[in-house]
């Protein structure tokens, strides 16, 4: 999967769980779990924004 690919794909998955959270709020239900999870989504779409770009070229984007 490119580097394209997978900001992609992060970012529909934060779209459609930002809508499962808004209705479980208007339903007045919990949504602790979706939550947590949108907090990954969000934490791996700032590692991969963040990286530099030889990092990502090679592979060594977490060590930077």
């Amino acid at each position: 999967m490119t580097q394209n690919q997978y900001r992609t794909t992060l970012q529909r998955e934060i779209k459609k769980l930002n809508e499962q959270i808004d209705d479980l709020i208007l339903s007045g239900r919990a949504y602790t779990r979706e939550a947590r999870r949108h907090k990954d989504l969000i934490k791996k779409m700032r590692r991969i924004e963040k990286s530099p770009f030889w990092g990502r070229a090679f592979g060594f984007g977490s060590l930077f």
